[in-house]
Formats: C-alpha cells, sequence, structure tokens
C-alpha cells in the first residue's frame, strides 16, 4: 500500500499500546524482528523494489500492507529528518463524516441509476474471513446499461457508516442476473456515527447487514445510503482483541536504533479502514519527536465515543545514531564524475574543452577560443530516419544532450528530442554525430534488435564514447533490465562503429547511471536506474547489472553527480533527495548517509522542490550549491570546504534581478565552476549563456 509521510502533530489518537494479545496469529508481530537494521534490502528481509522504501518529502514512497485479520508490516527507510528521536506509528484517516439516514433499506432496490433488483447473499449464516456470492436479480426489468466489468461499492454494516469494500468486478450470470464476491471482515473495523465522529467496532457476532451502491457510476453516488441490503448473522469467536479492556493497535520495529538510512521492518496490527483489492487506508507515519509530545492510551469502549478523525495509533520511538559528517570524511580526490539525464553542457574531465547546446547550433570553447557548431543539417537527418523534431516543425531546436569526443576535436555527438506525432508526450531521444565540425550529420546507428527511436544517451571513459540503446525507452519508465540494452562504440572520433556492452567505468567502482528514458519534469519526474555491475571476464567487457542497496533510480529532472573517490568508493550527489550525499566504500554493495549541515535553515532535501537548486563535488574537495532563496527571488551560491562544519555564501557569483534568469544544473571541469542560463528559463527555443568561474576564485566573503 502507497502510505503517506504527514506531520506527527495533526491529530492525537487515544488508541494505546500494550502487549500483543493472546490470539496465536498476533504472536507474529514481535517474532523475528530481532535483526539489525541494515543499508541492504535483501539482508533487512525487505525485497529490492526500485522506489520502494524511501520516507520522501512526499511520502508516496513507503510500503505498509496490511492483511483482511488486520495485520500489518513493511519496511521502511529512516528518513533525514535532523532529530535524535523519531516516532514511528500507525495512522488513518476515518472517512466517517457524511449523515446516513437510519431508516432500514431491505433487499429491493428502487435506485433511479441503477434499476429496480432483488439482492440476496449465498449464505445468511457466516464465518469472519469468510467469502460469500451476492446475487443481483433484475425480475422484470432489463439492467441498466454498465460498462463491462463494473465494480460496485459493497458496504458492512453501512454504506456510509462501516467498511465499505471496492475494487471487486460484477459478473453477469445472465440477462437479469449478476454475481459478485464480498470477504466477510476477520478483524475490528472504524465504524462511524454519521456526525462526523468515528469509533471502533469488535469483530463480535451479531447480525449485520451487507449492503450495495454504485451499480452504475453516477455522481455522489458513494456518499448515499446502499441502494439494497441483506442481512446476515456473523458467528465468531469470543473476541480477545479491541474488547473492553485492551487496545486496538501494536506495532513493532526491527531495532530500536537505526541511522538515517538504515532500512527497518515494522509489524503490528489495526483496525481495518476500507477495502480497495485489499485493506487500505493505514499508512505508517514518522515524524521528529518533541519534547511533549503524548498519546495517553485508551480503551475499547462499546459506546461510540467521538475522536478525531485522523487518527494516530501505537506510536513508538527510534533512537537515531549520529551519520558520519562532511567533516568526517576529510580531503576527497575525485577521480571522475557523470552526471544523470540529458546533459545540455559538457565540461571534459581534465580539458579545458565545454561544449553546450545552442538553438540551431552547439558552442565549443577551449581556452580562449571559441567555435559554433551548425546543426542546421540535423533536421534532415531526423527526418530520413522517419523521426520528427520535438514541436513538428521544419528544424531542429537546441539539443537536449552534447558530448565532445575525448581523442577527435572535430567529432562532436548530440542528442535530440523527438516524437512520433510531432506532439508530446510521448518523446523520444535521437542521436546524431557530425565528424566535420557540423558540415554533415549522421545518425548513431543502431545496433541488431533496435531502432532508432531506442536511443538513450551517450557515455564516454575518456577513450571511447558509447551511444547506448534500450527496447523499454518508453514514458516515465525506468529502464533496469540489462537483456534490452545494446550499445554502438566508437574509439577513432566515429570513422566507424562496433557493437558493444555497457561496461564497468575505466576509473573507481562499477557503478553508473543506466539508459536515460523521457519524463515529465513538470509532472511525474524523469527516473533513471542506478546501477551496480560485476565484470564477468578479466576485461570488463561482459557486466551483470543489478539495482543498487539504496539508491535504484534517482530523479534525473535535477542533476545527481556520481564521483568516483577511490577504487571502491563513490559519492551520489543529489540535491532533490532529502539524503543530498551517500556514500559506498565497497564498489556499491552498501551505501550510508552523509550528513550534511542546513543551509540558510533548511536541510538539502528540502531544497529540492526547485528545479533551479543543484550541487556539485568539485575537484578541490568543496561541495558547491546553488539554491534558491526562502522567498524565491534569488539564487546564491553556498561553498562547503573539505573538512567545514557550515556552509558559507559565496558573494556576487550570481546576477540578480527581475529579467536575469537562474543557473540551470552546476558542473566542473579540472578549474573551473560552469552552468548555463536562459533567457527563457531553457525553453527548446531559448537561447543560453554559458559562465565559468575559476574554482580558486570562489571564495566566502
Amino acid at each position: 500500500m502507497v502510505t503517506s509521510l504527514v506531520p506527527f502533530g495533526v491529530s492525537a489518537s487515544r488508541i494505546g499500546v500494550t502487549a500483543p494479545s493472546t490470539r496465536s496469529r498476533m504472536s507474529r508481530t514481535t517474532d523475528s524482528l530481532s535483526a539489525t537494521p541494515t543499508t541492504s534490502w535483501t539482508a533487512a528481509g525487505c525485497p529490492t523494489i526500485p522506489g520502494g522504501y524511501d520516507m520522501t518529502s512526499s511520502g508516496t514512497e513507503n510500503s505498509l500492507t496490511q492483511s483482511y485479520d488486520g495485520e500489518v508490516s513493511g519496511c521502511m527507510r529512516v528518513p533525514a529528518l535532523g532529530a535524535s528521536t523519531l516516532v514511528v506509528a500507525l495512522q488513518t484517516s476515518v472517512n466517517r463524516a457524511v449523515a446516513v439516514s437510519t431508516k432500514p433499506i431491505g433487499s429491493v432496490s428502487k435506485s433511479t441509476n441503477d434499476g429496480d433488483f432483488q439482492l440476496s447473499s449465498s449464505s445468511r449464516s457466516v464465518r469472519p474471513g469468510a467469502m460469500i456470492t451476492m446475487t443481483l436479480h433484475y425480475p422484470s426489468a432489463h439492467p441498466p446499461s454498465m460498462p463491462g466489468g463494473s465494480m460496485p461499492v459493497l458496504c458492512w454494516d453501512g454504506c456510509q457508516t462501516g467498511i465499505q469494500e471496492q475494487g471487486t468486478s460484477l459478473h453477469r450470470v445472465s440477462s437479469s442476473t449478476f454475481h459478485i464476491s464480498f470477504r466477510v471482515p476477520d478483524d475490528a473495523w472504524f465504524e462511524g456515527t454519521g456526525a462526523g465522529e468515528a469509533y471502533i467496532h469488535p469483530l463480535t457476532s451479531g447480525d449485520y447487514s451487507i449492503g450495495i451502491e454504485c451499480v452504475t457510476v453516477s455522481s455522489g453516488c458513494a456518499t448515499q445510503p446502499a441502494d439494497a441490503e441483506v442481512i446476515v448473522h456473523l458467528s465468531a469467536p469470543s473476541p480477545t482483541w479491541c474488547t473492553i479492556g485492551t487496545t486496538c493497535a501494536t506495532l513493532s520495529l526491527s531495532s530500536p536504533t537505526a541511522q538515517v538510512g538504515d532500512v527497518l521492518r515494522f509489524h503490528g496490527r489495526a483496525p481495518l479502514e476500507a477495502i480497495i483489492g485489499r485493506p487500505w487506508g493505514m499508512n505508517l507515519m514518522v515524524s521528529a519527536a518533541t519534547k511533549h509530545q503524548k498519546y495517553p492510551p485508551t480503551k475499547f469502549s462499546t459506546t461510540p465515543k467521538g475522536f478525531l478523525l485522523n487518527t494516530v495509533l501505537a506510536p513508538q520511538r527510534l533512537a537515531i545514531k549520529p551519520s558520519a559528517t562532511w567533516a568526517d570524511l576529510g580531503k576527497l580526490d575525485t577521480l571522475s564524475s557523470t552526471w544523470s539525464g540529458v546533459q545540455g553542457l559538457q565540461a571534459q574531465t581534465g580539458s579545458s574543452r565545454v561544449a553546450w547546446c545552442q538553438p540551431s547550433a552547439i558552442i565549443v570553447t577551449g581556452g580562449s577560443s571559441s567555435r559554433r557548431i551548425s546543426t542546421s543539417g540535423v533536421a534532415q537527418v531526423l527526418r530520413s530516419a522517419h523521426l520528427k523534431p520535438w514541436g513538428g516543425g521544419r528544424s531542429v531546436s537546441a539539443c537536449s544532450t552534447v558530448m565532445l569526443d575525448p581523442r577527435r576535436p572535430s567529432t562532436i555527438y548530440a542528442g535530440f528530442f523527438v516524437t512520433p506525432n510531432g506532439v508530446a508526450p510521448p518523446v523520444q531521444l535521437a542521436g546524431v554525430y557530425t565528424t566535420d565540425l557540423g558540415a554533415t550529420w549522421h545518425m548513431v546507428p543502431a545496433p541488431k534488435g533496435h531502432t532508432d527511436s531506442d536511443f538513450v544517451g551517450f557515455r564516454t571513459d575518456r577513450q571511447s564514447v558509447e551511444g547506448l540503446f534500450a527496447t523499454s525507452n518508453t514514458y516515465g519508465e525506468v529502464v533496469t533490465k540489462p537483456t534490452s540494452w545494446s550499445d554502438e562504440a566508437t574509439t577513432n572520433g566515429a570513422t566507424s562503429w562496433s557493437a558493444s556492452t555497457l561496461a564497468c567505468p575505466r576509473v573507481g567502482p562499477c557503478v553508473t547511471f543506466g539508459p536515460y528514458s523521457w519524463g515529465n519534469c513538470a509532472m511525474n519526474g524523469s527516473p533513471q536506474a542506478l546501477l551496480v555491475g560485476s565484470p564477468t571476464s578479466t576485461t570488463g567487457a561482459s557486466v551483470r547489472w543489478k539495482s543498487t542497496s539504496w539508491e535504484t533510480s534517482v530523479n534525473s529532472c535535477w542533476s545527481q553527480q556520481l564521483v568516483a573517490v577511490s577504487s571502491r568508493g563513490a559519492l551520489l550527489v543529489d540535491p532533490s533527495s532529502q539524503y543530498p550525499l551517500i556514500r559506498t566504500k565497497d564498489s556499491g554493495t552498501t551505501w550510508t548517509d552523509v550528513a550534511l549541515p542546513r543551509i540558510d535553515g533548511r536541510s538539502l532535501g528540502a531544497l529540492g522542490s526547485s528545479s533551479f537548486n543543484s550541487m556539485v563535488l568539485a575537484p578541490d574537495g568543496s561541495l558547491f550549491a546553488a539554491v534558491v532563496n526562502q522567498a524565491g527571488n534569488t539564487q546564491q551560491l553556498y561553498r562547503l570546504a573539505p573538512r567545514a562544519t557550515a556552509w558559507c555564501l559565496v558573494p556576487k557569483v550570481f546576477a540578480t534581478g527581475a529579467s536575469t534568469s537562474w543557473a540551470e544544473a552546476l558542473r566542473v571541469n579540472s578549474k573551473s565552476l560552469l552552468w548555463l542560463q536562459f533567457e527563457n528559463q531553457g525553453t527548446a527555443t531559448s537561447a543560453s549563456t554559458r559562465h565559468s568561474v575559476a574554482l580558486s576564485s570562489l571564495q566566502c566573503s
């Protein structure tokens, strides 16, 4: 179940925590949970799932599941909240605020939308967890027009007071008869009074209604009483859970202490709130503990006593052990750097040559010289390959990515966004190259089994250039299957190409960014895999690639930098993450968080809300961060020197003023900090200005 991260102080549940009940299945809330936390998902008993378990500020990446008997389980990665103690709890928002009718409804529907039908059940005596069949029979009139696989809402003990069950299809048996399955609750559930109040109903024997509504979906149908209902008798064992004198929620963590970034398992039990294919509505909530925070327990009552609908259950305290700090790392040697996503500016490592994209041209500088490489011939090359430039025009706009050949100054590689029908989405990337400084352009040859539209980016190891292709280059998809990759490599400036495979970097550990897949940065982001490889031959040409133990993917709408600092050590610099700096010392097998000081009172993870925030590790061992201030009207440059404990402001680097655009993603070469600024904030037709400042001059005031 997708979970949410919400401020812990939004509500104060009065449901408490005691020892697990004597019910046999509840013994599993504490057994097998003594394992220590770890940054390796598999070692923690948590499967490696791209995008899973990270407690992000948006709260969209936690994993919690609840079974029909109320048991909850899942995994969480400890968030970076800057506190020595966190509170972990179950949380749900009980939706029981709609006024309801108290009149008996009966088994015959007279609904205007759903038609006149008779509702019956396959059994009038049921047990907890039993599956029964509900039948809708239209005796004299034709059923209303319903789309295939209609999914009505089924209700236990009232459609606006009890549990709503959704996600089950209605199956046609005859022209006038339909069947639908219903599962009887196997746990206590949240019950409403219809007056904005809620309480917990125990799993006890008695007569209960099973109702149905929204057979034909219409506006507001789920806010009304049931169209029809039948009464069944529930025969349940004497409850030992959620009764008078007992509590109604438990939660256990696999460790009482952890570091930021560790993966913990959790297990517990809570009442049911709703069913959408499976129990739904229970989330895991994590927040920094406050000094006066108290959640006194409340026992279950048979009398409906209202409590806040946004409910916190079974809070547990988690002690946070200090992470390594930036100052602990000392002076770092940056051996090589690669960046995620497409790169409109490329600074060559160990060289003064720089290239960047402009409308109708690529600008290449080296020292004091500058050359304009025309891209006017690219449009015809794309059309010959049956690819349409983004926007559908006759000419191409600015390239999206550019790369210089490490050996041949006259060879330049570029990627342009294209669309199948001239409109977006979808959007794909097309790779082209020139060997004569733009006089002629050519398509990067597609490997066997691929087409030109499978192109997903360039790679270079300072000796060769690779054009990478992937068959799963679809909108917003993380391409992680090595069987779908191929590449063409050149070592002679594109004079010839040969089939190859993605190899380990020549410098540093075998860690790299995977194939680029375009995504909508204004809506969905652009995920890109982060991969760890193990060579299967002495040459390293054949590599077994897999997801890393932490970051399975990055959002390449921001510029992430992967920096090799030793033969087995690397850093991932990611200003969009709440873990903006993580490191590996064992070639990507495990990763740990590195705590960074706050900037302007804010944690680095909070800075990712603006795509104009970027961060880069420079060859001199300093971190630089371009940050839009809290007022959102200026951009400033901060420096974190080696062994420093605080960022300092580097004054007068970025221009200010309403007519001046902000710096794009920062880049570095051996001597300079570089960035682009666009007149129209980086649109495909806007011209950019390249800025370069010597690293030696970037000193704090």
